[in-house]
C-alpha cells in the first residue's frame, strides 16, 4: 500500500517542476484545458452529447502527451501544435458541414457505396516494413560492419563525390519491394473504386526531382557559410530552418542547420557527429524543419500530392499564393506561439 501512495506524490512533484521550468507552456495548457471544460459545460446544457464526448476525449488526449513528457523527460512541441490546429480545423469543418446541411447536401448513407469500409488490411505489414526501413537508414551507418577503417560509411561510388551508401541501398530495396508487393497483392477493384490514378504521383515525382536538383547550390552555400550567418539562438534556428524548409525538402534543410549549429563551437548539449548542440536548439531545428514544411505546397511532397488528387477529382483548391495566404493566416500565428512557449 505504501508503494502505491508514492505515485501521486511523485506526480505532484514532477508537475510542480514542470510548471517551474516552463511556466509559459504550463499556462498555455491550463488555458486550453479551461476552454475545453467551458465548452463541455456549454454542450451539456445544450444537450449536444456528441460534442460532450469530443470534449471528454480532448481532455484525455491532453493528459497523454503530458504523461509522456514527464516519463521520458522531453518537451513535445508538436503536441501544442496539433491541439491548436485541431481546434481550428474543427471550427472550419463544422462551419462547412452546417453550410452543406442548410443547402440540403446531407448524403443518404443508406445508399450502396456510402458506407465506410477498410479493405486491404494486409498493407499494414508493408507500411511497418517501410517504417523499419527508414529507422534502419539512421541506425545502420553507425554499425562497424557498414564502416571502413576510417569510420566512413561503406557504399558504391557513383561519380565524383557521389556515393550510394549500403544502408541507403537497403532502405530503397525494402521500400521498393514493399510497394511492389502491396500493388500486386491488393485487389485492383479497391483502387478503381477509390478512383486511384498515377497522375498525382507522376506530377509530384517530376516536381520534386527538379526541386532536389535546383536546391543543391543553395544548400552547399549554406553548408559552407552557415556559421557566419549570426544565427545562434534557438528561436533564430527555428525560423531560419522553417523558412527554408517551406520551399525545400525538410531533411537536407535540417542537416544544413544542424551543421551550422554544430559549427558554433558550443560545449554544452547533445554530442553529435557534427559537434555539440544544445537540446533546445536541436528541438528548434527539428521543429522548424518539420512544422514549416506545411507553409507551401512544395514544402513537403504530401502537400502537393493531396492538391493533385483533389484537383483530379474536381475539388477546387487554392492556388500556390492562395495557399500561402491560408498558411500565413493560420500556421504562422501558431508558430509564433511555439516560439514564445518553447524557444525563447
Amino acid at each position: 500500500m505504501k508503494k502505491k501512495g508514492k505515485i501521486p506524490g511523485r506526480y505532484h512533484k514532477t508537475l510542480k517542476e514542470q510548471v517551474r521550468e516552463n511556466p509559459r507552456l504550463a499556462a498555455v495548457y491550463v488555458i486550453l484545458r479551461v476552454l475545453v471544460v467551458l465548452a463541455l459545460v456549454a454542450q451539456v446544457f445544450n444537450g449536444n452529447f456528441e460534442n460532450v464526448f469530443l470534449c471528454v476525449l480532448t481532455l484525455i488526449l491532453f493528459t497523454i502527451p503530458s504523461f509522456i513528457e514527464r516519463t521520458i523527460r522531453i518537451d513535445i512541441p508538436d503536441t501544442l501544435e496539433v491541439i491548436i490546429l485541431l481546434f481550428i480545423f474543427y471550427h472550419f469543418d463544422m462551419k462547412a458541414y452546417r453550410k452543406d446541411i442548410a443547402a440540403g447536401l446531407k448524403p443518404d448513407i443508406s445508399k450502396p457505396g456510402t458506407e465506410v469500409k477498410i479493405r486491404g488490411g494486409h498493407n499494414l505489414i508493408f507500411i511497418i516494413l517501410i517504417v523499419i526501413a527508414v529507422i534502419l537508414s539512421g541506425t545502420l551507418p553507425s554499425m562497424p560492419m557498414f564502416q571502413d577503417a576510417a569510420g566512413n560509411v561503406l557504399g558504391i561510388h557513383v561519380f565524383g563525390e557521389v556515393t550510394l551508401s549500403y544502408p541507403a541501398i537497403i532502405e530503397c530495396v525494402i521500400i521498393l519491394v514493399s510497394a511492389f508487393l502491396s500493388f500486386k497483392t491488393t485487389d485492383g477493384s479497391i483502387r478503381r473504386e477509390n478512383h486511384f490514378t498515377w497522375g498525382a504521383i507522376h506530377e509530384v515525382a517530376v516536381l520534386f526531382v527538379g526541386i532536389f536538383i535546383t536546391m543543391q547550390p543553395a544548400l552547399m552555400i549554406l553548408k559552407a557559410n552557415g556559421a557566419e550567418l549570426g544565427i545562434k539562438e534557438p528561436f533564430e534556428m527555428f525560423w531560419a530552418t522553417g523558412l527554408l524548409s517551406s520551399f525545400l525538402d525538410n531533411t537536407p534543410t535540417y542537416l544544413v542547420f544542424l551543421t551550422t549549429a554544430g559549427a558554433l563551437g558550443l560545449s554544452q548539449g547533445m554530442v553529435t557527429a557534427l559537434g555539440t548542440v544544445p537540446v533546445k536548439m536541436l528541438e528548434a531545428i527539428s521543429c522548424g524543419a518539420v512544422f514549416m514544411g506545411a507553409n507551401t505546397y512544395i514544402g513537403n511532397a504530401p502537400n502537393f500530392m493531396v492538391k493533385s488528387i483533389a484537383d483530379e477529382n474536381g475539388i477546387r483548391m487554392p492556388s500556390f499564393f492562395g495557399y500561402l495566404i491560408w498558411s500565413f493566416g493560420i500556421l504562422v500565428p501558431v508558430f509564433i506561439v511555439d516560439t514564445l512557449v518553447f524557444f525563447l
